[in-house]
């Protein structure tokens, strides 16, 4: 299998991982910001910052270096603030 790595914000991922998390609407939480996933014929896959963090108070999203993928509802619960619509 020839799996091209992409980058989504500040994450390297295998292209399979972010069709994955795109067809299941996931966004990637990383330390200091929230991405949502987007795919495109010509650019492929790629991310949209939605929300980044004030740098300012030391404690980030998600641990340094690591990143989840997470739904809008914990991404909402992470931020602590409605930032993205959630499917009911």
């Amino acid at each position: 299998m020839n799996d091209k790595i992409v980058k989504i914000g500040p994450v390297q991922m295998l292209e399979s991982t972010a069709a994955r998390y795109y067809k299941e609407d996931l966004y990637i939480v990383s330390y200091g910001a929230v991405h949502q996933i987007q795919y495109s014929r010509n650019a492929g896959f790629y991310g949209v910052r939605l929300y980044q963090k004030p740098t300012k108070g030391g404690v980030g999203l998600a641990r340094r270096g690591r990143y989840y993928a997470l739904d809008a509802k914990t991404v909402n619960d992470v931020v602590g603030f409605f930032l993205v619509k959630q499917e009911d």
